[in-house]
């Protein structure tokens, strides 16, 4: 698309910030959001929400403080970085939706540059470039299918394109898209791991993710990650993530062969009680305890893809 038509089409977008004790980096984050807004040529409506996820020091008050504008959501106790997005993305009322990280700052140019790109037909979400103190921190991720197994790989080449999975940080959405696909699953754990499947159900309903390396945002590390899932379990959360994606997304004898794999592992947990298998059992005995939710959920929401998973790799990523 060209400058002169980029500065005709004319978009709406609702900013979305969940936080946690972010009394260090959002001031600056929304800083840069509202910079972004005020010089972008396409912007001609907009809403900036911000979902305070329990917080306990000053950065609610320095909000509404600084940026009166801005619709500050408050809960009485953590629901971490799934939900809390949910809640802002739902309660948003354009045509698009920005969903960021705290401690993650736009360059001026993001929008112009970006809302082409979502707004391409058949685009669910789009992502520009992450990169910290240390240098990049995401890439265009390549799907990793066969043998029982749902995973990534970073493209070698380090190019644009379309991505299995968008790095949390900065997900511009089409919200229409997303309201139809209900957001992020809850189910999941608000682990990182999430963000594969927010982005498998849009390519499994025929939705592009598009991994746009011309746009690079800064992003304070650790910080922007730091509070959005509970540490205390990582490694079993991130297991948790898995047996969900793999049972919603396999379907058959890959399926069969998966659940009699993920027995063993549960069955050599108990007899085997080593610190290593701590997080397979806590991963599994979850898994069984909400095996009737796990059932519907799959029946409900993921029960009637449009496209398999090698159908996805082999018509897009080859």
């Amino acid at each position: 698309m060209s400058d002169i038509d980029n500065q005709k089409t004319k978009y709406s977008v609702s900013v979305v910030v969940p936080f946690h004790n972010a009394e260090q980096t959002i001031l600056q984050t929304l800083g840069t959001v509202y910079e972004a807004l005020y010089k972008s040529n396409c912007i001609d409506e907009y809403e900036v929400i911000a979902v305070d996820d329990a917080s306990t020091d000053s950065s609610h008050r320095l909000v509404s403080e600084q940026f009166p504008s801005v619709q500050v959501f408050s809960v009485n106790k953590r629901i971490y970085y799934l939900e809390a997005a949910n809640k802002g993305m739902f309660k948003s009322r354009y045509d698009y939706v920005l969903l960021l990280t705290q401690g993650l700052f736009l360059p001026a140019g993001y929008f112009d540059d970006m809302m082409p790109h979502v707004a391409r037909e058949n685009v669910y979400m789009c992502s520009a470039r992450l990169m910290g103190s240390g240098g990049q921190l995401s890439r265009r991720m390549l799907p990793v299918f066969g043998s029982g197994r749902i995973g990534m790989e970073p493209d070698v080449r380090d190019e644009g394109g379309a991505s299995i999975m968008l790095q949390r940080g900065n997900l511009l959405m089409n919200r229409e898209v997303m309201l139809s696909l209900g957001g992020y699953d809850t189910m999941f754990s608000a682990h990182k791991s999430a963000d594969l499947e927010l982005a498998l159900r849009g390519w499994s309903y025929g939705y592009k993710s598009i991994f746009v390396d011309s746009v690079s945002c800064q992003i304070v590390e650790p910080s922007a990650s730091s509070q959005d899932w509970d540490k205390s379990n990582e490694k079993g959360q991130e297991e948790w993530n898995e047996i969900l994606t793999h049972f919603y997304y396999q379907h058959g004898l890959a399926l069969v062969k998966y659940r009699l794999r993920m027995n063993f592992f549960f069955v050599l947990s108990m007899v085997i009680p080593l610190a290593a298998f701590q997080r397979t059992r806590w991963a599994l005995f979850k898994y069984i305890g909400n095996y009737n939710s796990i059932l519907n959920e799959r029946m409900w929401k993921y029960g009637h893809p449009k496209f398999s998973l090698q159908e996805i790799a082999d018509y897009y990523f080859k």
